[in-house]
């Protein structure tokens, strides 16, 4: 395995804090144990929308501010990593998800109608037609990832 030199460390540190998201700056600095999960919640809720779910571009691929399904997905992501158990973001997106389960789909859709309106990658573009995303002819996410999350956090649930 190789290991950085101290310089290059330093070097990828200062670039990490001179260009990353606030989000992924407080996942570095979490990662090496200078903060606590309790100083990434603010980065990570300022992804997150008034119903609970996350947009913003929270996901890179896609730019609506509207909350989704897969956007959401990436904050649990970011939630588990910085082990976060019993918190108000938490309760929050587990509410998003049980708010926007679709009955006719079995499931969630992965992105609003509107990301349309908003730089995307084409893989996230709704079909007019179809009324879905290309991911959705063959993809089993979001739904499997949030059916873990709602197990994996079902005690957070309000």
């Amino acid at each position: 395995m190789k290991i950085l030199s101290n310089s290059k460390f330093k070097a990828v540190s200062r670039f990490i804090q001179k260009h990353a998201r606030p989000l992924d700056r407080a996942l570095f600095e979490y990662s090496f144990g200078n903060i606590s999960p309790n100083d990434v919640v603010p980065p990570l809720t300022a992804y997150q929308n008034g119903d609970g779910g996350f947009g913003h571009g929270l996901e890179p691929d896609f730019q609506t501010p509207d909350s989704s399904a897969i956007a959401s997905t990436i904050a649990c992501q970011y939630i588990q990593k910085f082990g976060l158990k019993d918190h108000r973001v938490i309760r929050r997106s587990m509410s998003y998800f049980e708010k926007t389960y679709d009955k006719e789909i079995d499931g969630w859709k992965p992105v609003p109608r509107i990301v349309n309106k908003f730089p995307h990658a084409p893989w996230w573009h709704i079909d007019e037609k179809t009324g879905k995303c290309p991911i959705e002819h063959s993809w089993a996410n979001p739904t499997v990832e949030i059916l873990g999350y709602l197990h994996t956090f079902s005690n957070t649930i309000e």
